[in-house]
């Protein structure tokens, strides 16, 4: 550091920007290495490296763009190359070194936090197309959204899952947290989370996360294990016909097994069979509990609406993908009769 500006808690930010902008020359070759060497001194200060940014992409030539494009590219095809190894060391149940090899990687990431948006715009990691659309349509982010140079949402939800393997809860909790700040609406994510405030015996906390997490439910499957973690939180309450209940709108969505196996666990705790609860004690108990009964009709308008969108202009594939959403969760013909029209067959439920 130089002169009187310095970083810390204090840091008065409009002194330190004035002197880095009266370090810059008007010599293209001088100022692009000038602002990089900023950035790496005050990369921990969020608002000092994003003002530093603005200015480097006016200054920066086009080859020192190319090698700084060519850097990420290295840097995320070894993230991925890292990501694999330790997903394919858990498999094996191998733990311990599995978390040795995402750790590096999550703890490199970890500073970077640009979900939290600076002025122009916001970063996010999500897996699938439709997981931002949901997130633009139900959060209505201030700046424009753009995708985050790498899967940081699958390195913590990876990182969060081998900590839960190691029984270490704490730490699974704050990896899993942070994949939600990168993801938000990351179904995966709040599903792991939910499976450490089990571990925890949190119930509260399992109950509120799941009802949040019907929100951005877009897949079926997604159905079937919010109702399954309802089910389960019920039982840990002792709140017997709820918790039958929402196994039987489980079993409905695709979550038969898993639900089915929970059901049984509690009838040999109760020494009794749970009765069956028919439609109508079904649809009362989601009033009554405030959880939705089924798929939300606004995410199935959303997708057969961003679906025509792209048939609109040609893309198909695009189309396709959002029609498919729709039909899954919604098993009408219109819906069919639009799928078909892009893939040119009749789809099966």
């Amino acid at each position: 550091m130089h002169g009187s500006a310095k970083r810390g808690d204090m840091v008065d930010r409009e002194a330190v920007m004035n002197e880095i902008k009266s370090g810059l020359t008007g010599d293209m070759e001088h100022d692009s290495s000038y602002l990089i060497d900023k950035l790496h001194e005050y990369r921990d200060d969020r608002e000092i490296s994003s003002e530093i940014a603005e200015i480097a992409l006016s200054y920066l030539s086009e080859e020192t763009l190319e090698s700084l494009d060519d850097e990420l590219i290295s840097n995320r095809e070894k993230m991925h190359d890292s990501y694999e190894k330790a997903f394919q060391l858990a498999e094996m149940g191998l733990y311990q070194q599995a978390y040795d090899v995402i750790d590096d990687i999550a703890q490199e990431i970890l500073p970077l936090d640009f979900y939290i948006h600076g002025n122009n715009l916001e970063f996010r990691s999500f897996s699938e197309s439709f997981e931002r659309d949901l997130y633009i349509e139900f959060e209505h982010p201030s700046v424009p959204v753009q995708p985050s140079p790498f899967p940081c949402e699958e390195i913590f939800v990876l990182h969060g899952s081998i900590l839960l393997a190691l029984g270490r809860i704490e730490e699974a909790i704050t990896s899993l947290a942070v994949a939600l700040l990168w993801n938000p609406v990351s179904h995966d994510a709040a599903v792991m989370l939910s499976e450490a405030y089990k571990l925890k015996n949190d119930d509260e906390m399992l109950l509120t996360l799941t009802m949040n997490s019907f929100r951005y439910a877009f897949r079926l499957i997604h159905l079937a294990e919010l109702y399954y973690n309802l089910g389960y939180a019920y039982a840990k309450m002792e709140r017997w016909d709820d918790a039958a209940c929402c196994f039987v709108l489980s079993r409905r969505y695709g979550g038969g097994e898993i639900a089915s196996s929970a059901q049984h666990q509690i009838e040999r705790h109760l020494g009794r069979k749970l009765q069956e609860p028919d439609e109508e004690t079904v649809r009362q108990c989601a009033m009554n509990n405030g959880f939705p009964l089924g798929p939300d009709p606004e995410i199935i308008q959303l997708a057969r609406e961003i679906g025509m969108e792209y048939y609109t202009d040609g893309d198909y594939e695009g189309a396709q993908y959002y029609y498919e959403i729709a039909y899954e969760l919604s098993g009408d013909e219109n819906d069919s009769i639009l799928l078909s029209g892009v893939t040119g067959e009749s789809p099966l439920m």
